[in-house]
């Protein structure tokens, strides 16, 4: 049917006679005039509004027909929702050719409404299609989640390069299965639920293969659907943590360093002492063996445990030198070593802990010289 004709006012006969001349000019009217038809007789009093919620739902144009000049109800017609007016011609021709613009303007509309359609379909297909690719492609793990149920929705490649799971196995997994400790997990959903958004937050979660990842998460709370939904990103800090972590190590053993260079020099004074008055006591033991004869002391004796004290004495300034070494290594100079030479001192420092547990025997053999820290 090209249009719905209201025939407003005027006798039955005439809206008859409008009618038949409408049929004659084309327009496939039904009989009688039921609003399921289309076909609506206005009240001058009280226009329905039947007839303007059915033009937003795109239908055909209305042409209301006058059977007699009356501006008001021309009024009242174009205000219930008619696109155009016509005072009852007496010829034929006119009606066809009012009928006819109508017509026209019929189809650009429909035209109109059409274009805007595409256009719209394309610029939701343009958007979806950016949305997918800032998803896919955002370096980070994303996650979208179901809050309820804590169900994984959808992820992004780099989620599964991240933690091994393919997109098909990550839409099986729920939060609970990422997480290393379901509890704090529990919790930064309800905060992100409750505020909106929490960021910043590092929790330990683990891979498919189990392996431990400590993530930094960014949780936001969005709507898509009529429901509430949370989407994860999660930066992989495991490296910056183990770099901390070595960093913190560093630092103390540093801050051993400088104590122990500390000790090796409040030992090394003493030290010097004890080496120079060995050094006398031995020479004095040996200008004074005759008289120790005579008194019946064994002098080599005497001398044999000054040897030892020596020896002793040596252990503890090669402990001390060694210590140093490795207490203040940017202190030392680039040269030639000797490879040997180290090992022996790293077996002196590491002697107590290996005396108690192994038995070990070094055979170290002459090799050359290479370049190190002197």
């Amino acid at each position: 049917m090209p249009f719905s004709c209201q025939v407003i006012g005027g006798a039955d006969s005439e809206r008859a006679t409008i009618l038949r001349a409408l049929r004659e000019c084309g327009c496939a009217l039904p009989e009688g005039d039921a609003p399921a038809d289309l076909v609506v007789r206005l009240s001058a009093s009280e226009p329905p509004p039947r007839v303007r919620d059915w033009l937003l739902e795109g239908g055909p144009l209305v042409l209301a027909l006058l059977p007699r000049e009356d501006p008001e109800t021309a009024a009242i017609a174009l205000a219930s929702g008619a696109d155009d007016f016509l005072i009852w011609p007496r010829d034929k021709p006119l009606l066809r050719a009012r009928l006819a613009v109508l017509e026209r303007r019929r189809d650009n509309r429909r035209m109109r409404r059409e274009s805007e359609r595409r256009a719209a379909e394309e610029q939701v297909r343009e958007a979806d299609e950016r949305y997918r690719l800032l998803f896919a492609n955002v370096p980070d793990p994303i996650v979208v989640i179901e809050p309820t149920t804590a169900r994984v929705l959808e992820v992004n490649d780099a989620f599964c390069r991240v933690y091994g799971w393919s997109v098909a196995e990550a839409r099986e997994l729920t939060v609970w299965d990422v997480a290393a400790n379901p509890d704090t997990a529990r919790q930064l959903l309800r905060a992100a639920l409750e505020r909106g958004a929490v960021g910043g937050a590092q929790r330990w979660t683990r891979g498919k293969d189990g392996t431990r990842i400590l993530a930094e998460l960014n949780v936001v709370r969005f709507r898509m659907g009529g429901r509430d939904l949370l989407c994860a990103v999660g930066r992989d800090v495991s490296e910056r943590h183990r770099l901390a972590q070595e960093l913190v190590l560093r630092d103390r053993l540093a801050s051993v360093g400088t104590l122990a260079a500390g000790a090796a020099h409040e030992i090394n004074n003493p030290l010097a002492y004890l080496f120079s008055n060995l050094t006398f006591v031995e020479e004095e033991v040996a200008r004074a063996a005759p008289a120790l004869r005579e008194s019946n002391v064994d002098g080599a004796e005497l001398l044999r445990a000054l040897g030892e004290a020596r020896q002793g004495a040596e252990r503890i300034r090669d402990t001390v030198r060694d210590l140093k070494t490795f207490a203040r290594p940017g202190l030392a100079g680039r040269g030639r070593v000797d490879v040997r030479l180290v090992l022996e001192a790293v077996l002196r420092m590491a002697g107590s802990e290996l005396r108690e547990r192994a038995h070990l025997v070094a055979a170290l053999e002459a090799v050359p010289l290479v370049e190190g820290l002197a």
